[in-house]
């Protein structure tokens, strides 16, 4: 799940310069700092020349109102992940992907699950989370975490294709059994306080486990009338 870190200083932070689809790389950062647990998900532009993570670090510690110590620490984060970065390579047949969206932004939940084409250049995670959160009722601010959440998996993807694995090519009689077509549908929670809590301690053991098993994918085939297909772009 995608949490939403504290809410910062109302401090404009660095904006990094327009880059193609592919270049963007999404960063996780779960830290803890004098018992200070600090959670942030951002996507970072590889063809950034101007802001360093240094940089990006520092303003967002000041934000954070974090001790000095936590900037080399939220840098040194950033760079691994940009160094362990993986790009997707796009499949020259059409190949299927099930992304499935199950993230929270302070009190509201966000799920759903839908096919992936990741044989097309124009999908966008950016296009597809604004046009989700649109037919959702969301505002802006939830855009960036759906977004974040589709190009996390697409990264999974991607180092499971590093590992020599080849995607599956999916055909119209590889069926498997789905709980309904619900499972299909998007969907908004809003959690009261306690429940909150309870998912927050939830994501903490979940997120050890994530870390753990990193690189692992899945593709599915389902029946057409009962799925969602994104094979260029969300209409």
């Amino acid at each position: 799940m995608v949490s939403n870190a504290a809410n910062p200083k109302k401090r404009e932070r660095p904006t990094v310069a327009s880059a193609s689809s592919d270049a963007l790389i999404p960063i996780r950062l779960d830290l803890t700092f004098d018992n200070r647990r600090v959670q942030e998900t951002l996507t970072w532009n590889l063809l950034e020349t101007q802001i360093t993570p240094l940089t990006f670090a520092s303003i967002l510690a000041a934000d954070l109102s974090l001790p000095d110590s936590a900037r080399d620490s939220i840098a040194e984060t950033i760079k691994e992940q940009i160094e362990a970065y993986v790009p997707l390579r796009l499949p020259q047949k059409e190949c299927r992907h099930v992304v499935r969206l199950d993230l929270r932004v302070g009190r509201i939940v966000i799920r759903d699950q839908f096919e992936w084409d990741l044989s097309s250049s124009e999908n966008s995670p950016e296009a597809f989370a604004e046009a989700l959160c649109a037919d959702l009722g969301l505002n802006t601010e939830h855009v960036p975490h759906v977004a974040h959440a589709i190009r996390e998996q697409l990264l999974e993807l991607a180092e499971f294709q590093d590992k020599r694995q080849r995607c599956p090519v999916l055909h119209e009689n590889d069926v498997i059994r789905i709980q309904g077509v619900e499972a299909w549908e998007p969907g908004v929670e809003c959690l009261t306080v306690e429940e909150q809590e309870r998912l927050e301690r939830k994501e903490r053991r979940e997120a050890r486990l994530m870390r753990r098993n990193r690189g692992k994918a899945e593709v599915y085939a389902f029946p057409k009338s009962r799925r969602r297909s994104i094979s260029s772009r969300r209409r």
